[in-house]
């Protein structure tokens, strides 16, 4: 098992993440992809409409088949403390490189899934 990814922290302390919460997710994931200009490394949007986990998944992979072409990555999240439905919207061209740059530290090798 892997430990929770090593730029969360320091990506927190810049203020390099983007709170968003919002129950009309469309529109709020489009402005987001329109408008990022890399001051932030990921956004974090909190889906305020009840959904069941499958439709958030359901969302996610929509999501991805939308935007893959514009460099964007989603991974759905619950959080279980807050009951609650969360969205990260990510650079793939940032998460390669950071997967790249972890490989070489060896943060993978004792993954029994070796995503390195």
């Amino acid at each position: 098992m892997l430990p929770r990814c090593p730029y969360a922290k320091k990506a927190l302390v810049d203020n390099k993440i983007l709170f968003l919460s919002t129950n009309n997710y469309y529109k709020v994931i489009e402005d987001t992809i329109n408008s990022w200009d890399n001051t932030y490394e990921i956004a974090v949007v909190h889906l305020d409409k009840p959904l069941t986990t499958n439709a958030v998944a359901n969302l996610r992979t929509m999501f991805n088949n939308m935007y893959e072409e514009q460099d964007f990555f989603f991974v759905e999240d619950y959080v279980e403390l807050n009951n609650m439905h969360i969205m990260l919207v990510q650079r793939t061209s940032s998460i390669e490189r950071a997967r790249q740059q972890l490989k070489e530290t060896g943060y993978y090798s004792g993954d029994s899934q070796n995503l390195g």
